[in-house]
């Protein structure tokens, strides 16, 4: 794992996702497991395409910054974008899986996913946005 961030700026685009997974999977490194960086990768999936789906919506809209770094105990994901307030820590990430499932819905898991696989945190950015960091343990 590197001892320097990383600083990404994404478009606002699901297109994006490859090479975002492409970054972290090279930061990650062999920090964690096979298994568990795959987790890791899914909850950045959500994160990001929670921002340009449901943050930005349709349209043209501004990129979405990226920040990977190593930090004390672990890897901190630091997204931050321009789009409207939203505090996902305020979202209640307990679902029922059982009763989501039977429902047939194919969304609103993104949240709930994210934040049982990584410790998550927010705050608003001065001037507008969100910033939104996930932060993965990793052994010494």
């Amino acid at each position: 794992m590197p001892d320097h961030p990383i600083h990404l700026i994404l478009k606002s685009n699901v297109s994006e996702l490859d090479r975002m997974r492409d970054a972290a999977d090279a930061f990650i490194g062999d920090a964690l497991d096979e298994i568990e960086k795959n987790r890791v990768i899914l909850a950045l999936d959500e994160a990001f395409v929670n921002i340009v789906q449901h943050g930005y919506g349709e349209g043209d809209h501004p990129p979405v910054d990226l920040h990977i770094s190593k930090v004390t105990g672990g890897i901190e994901f630091n997204f931050q974008d321009r789009a409207p307030e939203f505090d996902p820590t305020a979202a209640s990430s307990e679902i029922d899986l059982a009763r989501h499932a039977a429902s047939g819905e194919d969304h609103g898991l993104g949240i709930h996913l994210y934040s049982t696989i990584m410790k998550t945190s927010y705050s608003r950015r001065p001037g507008g946005g969100n910033s939104l960091s996930l932060f993965k343990a990793i052994r010494s």
